[in-house]
C-alpha cells in the first residue's frame, strides 16, 4: 500500500474503519441471535450498532498503536495480557462495577470499554439509557488520539 499514492495516515484510517466494520458485522450477528431468541425486542437494540462501530474503530486504532511497537507477532501477547484482559474484567463486561472497590470503579471509568458497555447493555436489554453524549465523546476521543498516535508511530517506523 505504501507504494501507492496512499499516505500512512490514509492506511491508518482505512485499517481502523475496517476494524470498526468487522466489529459492526459481529454486532449485527449477535443482535440477530438476540432477536431470534427473544432477548432483544423492538427497535432500541438497533441503536447499539453505531456505538459498536465507534468502539470497533477505537479498539482498531489502539491495536494499530500496539502494531507500531510490535517487533514480532508474540508482542501482541503483552497487549492482550496487560491491557485487553484487565479491561474486560474491570470494565463491567462480565462483573458489575458497583460491586468493585471505588478505586477500581474510578479506574474502569477511564477505559473506553466501560463507556461502550454503559451504552450498549441498556440498549440491548431494554434498560434505562444514560446520557449518551459523554460516553460517545470518551470513545471518540480515544479513537482520535489513538489514530493520530498510530499514524505518527507507523510513519516513523515504516518510512525510516
Amino acid at each position: 500500500m505504501l507504494t501507492s499514492p496512499l499516505s500512512v495516515g490514509d492506511i491508518v484510517i482505512g485499517e481502523t474503519l475496517w476494524a470498526g466494520t468487522k466489529g459492526l458485522f459481529s454486532g449485527i450477528a449477535i443482535l440477530t441471535v438476540c432477536y431470534g431468541f427473544g432477548i432483544a425486542e423492538g427497535w432500541q437494540p438497533l441503536l447499539a450498532l453505531p456505538v459498536i462501530l465507534l468502539a470497533g474503530i477505537c479498539f482498531g486504532a489502539m491495536a494499530l498503536v500496539v502494531t507500531s511497537f510490535a517487533a514480532s507477532y508474540d508482542f501482541f501477547l503483552y497487549y492482550f495480557t496487560l491491557l485487553v484482559t484487565p479491561m474486560y474484567l474491570l470494565s463491567g463486561v462480565f462483573f458489575p462495577l458497583d460491586n468493585m472497590p471505588d478505586a477500581v470503579q474510578q479506574g474502569a471509568r477511564l477505559l473506553p470499554l466501560n463507556h461502550a458497555v454503559v451504552l450498549v447493555r441498556p440498549l440491548v436489554t431494554g434498560g434505562e439509557v444514560p446520557n449518551a453524549l459523554p460516553h460517545l465523546a470518551v470513545i471518540g476521543a480515544y479513537a482520535v488520539v489513538a489514530m493520530l498516535l498510530a499514524s505518527h508511530l507507523l510513519n516513523r517506523r515504516l518510512l525510516k
